[in-house]
């Protein structure tokens, strides 16, 4: 594959691979994330606050309650996510993330013009990260032109995700952008 044109250079070059399972998008089932020597560091799965809930967005397709929720090897909650049911604005989805007794909340807006692919930034942490998935190539998050993380899923049945930390330095926060990639395009 060639690469891509998004990307201006690669800081300490770690890539950690991880893989889980995609179920459809109505299975609130848990699927184990494995890294390549297939040790499971966590899991994800999409949730219902309610039980009414889950009816209403089954006969509305799916789209309206999107609630996803990572957890890290020892079944502890590290990341919810929770789309905005405003049907008259931008997807966005409302994140948050538990590291070392603090929450971090991050908000995703949908920033996709009249182009083709996806494209969003975040704040987090301090920094900002850009959010981008262009057609047939792999989504990317990237901070400050460094890429920090990448992910991919097959079209094959079972449908399954792919998620590479590319830098050593965000290890701590691997469930944190893989929750990013999962809510954004499995959602979309």
């Amino acid at each position: 594959m060639r690469p891509s044109p998004y990307l201006i250079y690669r800081k300490k070059e770690c890539p950690l691979l991880y893989t889980y399972r995609f179920y459809n998008v109505f299975s609130t089932k848990a699927s184990p994330i494995v890294d390549d020597t297939n040790r499971t560091i966590g899991s994800v799965a999409r949730y219902y606050e309610s039980s009414s809930k889950r009816i209403v967005d089954k006969l509305l397709k799916g789209r309206i309650f999107v609630n996803y929720q990572v957890t890290d090897a020892n079944q502890q909650v590290v990341f919810l996510s929770k789309k905005a049911t405003n049907p008259f604005n931008r997807r966005q989805y409302h994140l948050s993330y538990f590291k070392n007794n603090e929450e971090h909340n991050v908000h995703l807006i949908d920033q996709k013009t009249f182009d083709l692919g996806e494209t969003t930034t975040f704040d987090y942490n301090g920094g900002t990260y850009e959010l981008i998935k262009q057609p047939l190539e792999k989504a990317i998050i990237k901070k400050d032109g460094t890429l920090v993380a990448e992910w991919d899923n097959t079209m094959s049945v079972p449908s399954k995700a792919h998620f590479e930390l590319r830098d050593e330095d965000y290890k701590e926060d691997e469930l944190f952008f893989l929750g990013v990639f999962h809510t954004y395009f499995h959602a979309g």
